[in-house]
């Protein structure tokens, strides 16, 4: 709806944007496609209405699912995202039990075979569990309706300098993150929320 409003100036930069790969879209549904009581033929036709725009406007297919505020999670959802083409999964919201499982395994990266009684090896899409959700790394939530934790302030001669002990947070949060992982040193941390930058 964004871009349909645009003008034409505005709409070749976007294009720009894309295909010099600094602008990437991920999942690229009509809507974010519901996981916990879901048709396939619903969640086809989204994709279908959705990755057709995509297409015909700037020749392209999303290569990565975004999935982080579903309820829950479904074989039969990364079945078909696995068909469709996608890559990679990223989910935000996982079982707080599950999730502490996963942490312990070193396995919030993992390589999912959906319905492999079915399928086998056939299907298969790289899927990651973020650590906190969708949210801000801890100590960073700067928001003007609920400033929890208050700018970065780099100027060392203000009362209210932080730089250092922020800097020090993400360290510990990277490190946290690198913690849940084996075999990688690439950590996606997810800056924002609902209603916030």
């Amino acid at each position: 709806m964004w871009y349909t409003r645009q003008e034409t100036a505005t709409k070749e930069i976007v294009k720009q944007l894309i295909q010099s790969g600094q602008l990437e879209i991920t999942m690229g549904g009509w809507s974010a496609t519901d996981e916990a009581c879901p048709n396939y033929e619903d969640i086809i036709n989204n994709m279908y209405i959705g990755h057709g725009f995509l297409k015909r406007e700037f020749g392209i297919s999303p290569k990565i699912a975004w999935m982080i505020d579903s309820f829950g999670h479904t074989q039969a959802n990364a079945a078909l995202f696995s068909d469709m083409g996608f890559e990679a999964l990223f989910m935000g919201r996982v079982d707080y039990q599950v999730k502490e499982q996963m942490k312990k395994d070193k396995s919030m990266i993992f390589l999912w075979r959906p319905l492999q009684k079915h399928f086998g090896m056939q299907k298969q899409i790289l899927t990651q569990a973020t650590l906190n959700g969708y949210s801000f790394p801890p100590g960073f939530r700067v928001d003007e309706r609920m400033d929890d934790d208050g700018p970065m302030q780099a100027d060392k001669t203000i009362d209210n300098f932080n730089a250092e002990a922020k800097a020090v947070k993400l360290i510990n949060y990277v490190t946290e993150v690198l913690a849940t992982q084996r075999n990688t040193q690439n950590v996606i941390i997810l800056w924002g929320d609902d209603f916030s930058f």
